[in-house]
């Protein structure tokens, strides 16, 4: 139950991050094409420590079933916080997908880097057991 309350904190205060720094851009609409391609990579390569982090420190177990878990709160969670927030309260529907296709995009970003960084962790912590053997 610690993991789950673990990844759905994580998950509200980095979507609230992520809001408040796109405010000022209408929740990152306003844009220019070329910001928006180099937040998704500053993003993508910035989150790599910060995720490595949040994987070792706070989730117990096997890290690569745990960044599962992370992956699905932070993608299917943040969509539905988006739903609420930009398709919802703001009225866009769907519609939000592809006006803030940044944020979609994100959404996939998340499913895939997540167990990837997860995968990693559990391959060199396999490496150290065995090498210390």
């Amino acid at each position: 139950m610690k993991k789950h309350i673990v990844l759905t904190l994580v998950t509200i205060f980095g979507w609230l991050f992520f809001y408040l720094i796109g405010l000022p851009f209408d929740y990152f609409v306003n844009t220019p094409i070329l910001y928006k391609i180099l937040i998704l990579w500053l993003v993508m390569f910035s989150v790599f420590p910060v995720l490595t982090f949040i994987l070792l420190s706070f989730l117990d177990g096997d890290h690569f079933r745990n960044s599962l878990w992370f992956s699905l709160y932070a993608s299917f969670g943040i969509f539905l916080i988006d739903f609420i927030i930009v398709g919802i309260v703001q009225q866009n529907g769907l519609g939000f997908l592809k006006t803030h296709w940044l944020q979609t995009v994100g959404y996939i970003q998340a499913l895939i880097i997540i167990p990837l960084i997860g995968l990693a962790i559990k391959k060199f912590t396999l490496r150290q057991i065995f090498n210390d053997k």
